[in-house]
């Protein structure tokens, strides 16, 4: 498969099987047994996994290669594991740093948020590419997303900044910054169609734990709160189903919950999943027969890992 090919996919409007055939990944940061969780489409466990070198599990994401790359924070290094059956396969890439946050760029590679720093790996093989983009307020990398035209959001966990960087690498401004929910730390990013969402995780001063996801515009104004209340403790890690709705880890409540995504809550999706859950990623196996996707950013979906296994394989073949 070439970057070439991997653009293509990011680039078009992804599409997904009328019913979803597949399973969710969820990443655990505790350090008991189990860091990975498979669920059914429905939010029944199927199988805990642990070991392989896994402590204090954090992003998840479908990679270019077609496996699940899964972080490993303690240990600096992302494990790729088999999407289908969870097998464990091996370490895809290691960082020197303390990595959290996953996603595929528009490019094809494959970037993650390392302490102050966000690295860039080949997509394919998990070769280091260099360091992509870092700057002095950043610290605790906590969130990436990609905009429509290539350009990259990051948010810190300590200062709370959000700074947006260019295709390239280079700092274009900050684009959020003082913001009284996250001033503390800015936690998980997501698009949702043309407006940021940041997820709240904890309160100012980490005085307890948030209950927001703050929306922001594409000029980096301030919107009406996507979310908040007693719905949302510690909200972490976002995705967009396939069925349209918005699933956010609550990182302190150990639940899964659904949003419309105009942020209207629908339901509690897993009310009693494992401690401390961070990323999650959908994983769609099912056969070729695809539909139109409702969600609303084919990259950011890309990013969060809801690209079909067999359409990623289907397209490195040359």
């Amino acid at each position: 498969m070439t970057h070439k090919t991997i653009t293509t996919l990011l680039a078009c409007t992804l599409a997904i099987p009328s019913a979803f055939a597949g399973s969710i990944f969820i990443a655990n940061r505790g350090q008991a047994t189990g860091d990975l969780f498979q669920f059914t489409q429905t939010g029944t466990l199927i199988q805990s996994i642990s070991g392989n070198g896994l402590v204090n599990g954090q992003g998840l994401v479908v990679g270019p290669n077609g496996n699940l790359l899964v972080v490993s924070e303690s240990t600096g290094n992302v494990l790729q594991y088999n999407p289908d059956t969870g097998a464990y396969i091996g370490v895809f890439a290691t960082t020197n740093k303390y990595p959290q946050p996953i996603l595929v760029g528009p490019d094809g590679n494959v970037y993650v948020g390392a302490s102050s720093t966000v690295e860039r790996f080949d997509g394919l093989t998990g070769a280091p590419l260099g360091v992509f983009a870092t700057d002095n307020r950043l610290s605790s990398v906590s969130g990436l997303a990609f905009d429509t035209t290539g350009n990259l959001f990051v948010s810190d966990g300590n200062a709370g900044d959000i700074l947006k960087f260019s295709s390239t690498g280079t700092l274009l401004s900050t684009f959020a910054t003082g913001i009284p929910p996250i001033v503390s730390g800015a936690g998980a990013l997501l698009f949702n169609g043309p407006n940021l969402l940041v997820a709240a995780t904890f309160a100012p001063a980490h005085a307890g734990w948030g209950n927001q996801i703050l929306a922001f515009g594409p000029n980096g104004n301030q919107l009406a709160d996507f979310a908040s209340g007693a719905n949302l403790l510690g909200p972490d890690n976002m995705a967009f189903g396939p069925d349209g709705l918005l699933y956010i880890v609550n990182y302190a409540g150990g639940n899964v919950v659904r949003y419309t995504a105009a942020g209207q809550f629908v339901d509690t999706f897993i009310p009693n999943g494992p401690g401390s859950m961070r990323g999650i990623v959908f994983v769609n196996d099912a056969a070729p027969e695809q539909t139109e996707t409702p969600e609303p950013s084919s990259i950011a979906l890309a990013a969060a890992g809801l690209v079909t296994i067999a359409a990623l394989r289907n397209r490195g073949r040359k």
